[in-house]
């Protein structure tokens, strides 16, 4: 039982690695620049390491880990940091707005999606990217309307 716990984080460990000094580096950045900030840092870092050096099988376990159950994880704890209060307070005056946004790229990304010939799970999952917070709603959004693996990465 313990054995297979240690070879599963054990199979995790070098692409959580990975994850945790692109996090690093992106808060340090993050604090340096405020203006574009930890999060977008930590999006382009992970673009371009992605993009230029091609992680192999060995960090996949671990990438996947914290690019979807972390991320999932993140997105609840910041969630439960606000109150209740600020959420209605907000929530009231920007919903018309919220819900406006969500429609428009749901929407768009249907039309437009379908035009260029996207899968309709991939469809949704570019909508709500882009009419949410992209990533962490990508995460959230892909257990609920089952979207395949292949659409999400």
């Amino acid at each position: 039982m313990w054995s297979s716990a240690v070879s599963g984080l054990m199979s995790r460990a070098p692409g959580l690695s990975l994850a945790v000094a692109i996090a690093i580096v992106a808060t340090i950045v993050g604090k340096m620049f405020p203006l574009i900030g930890g999060p977008v840092t930590g999006i382009i870092l992970g673009v371009l390491i992605a993009t230029l050096v091609k992680p192999g099988d060995r960090l996949k376990p671990g990438i996947k880990t914290s690019s979807k159950f972390l991320l999932q994880v993140s997105v609840v704890i910041l969630g439960s940091q606000l109150s209740l209060i600020q959420v209605v307070r907000v929530g009231f005056d920007s919903l018309p707005v919220m819900v406006g946004t969500l429609a428009v790229c749901l929407v768009a990304a249907y039309f437009i999606g379908r035009w260029m010939g996207v899968i309709g799970d991939l469809r949704t999952l570019i909508g709500v990217g882009t009419g949410i917070c992209g990533g962490s709603a990508i995460a959230a959004v892909t257990p609920v309307i089952g979207a395949a693996e292949v659409a999400v990465t």
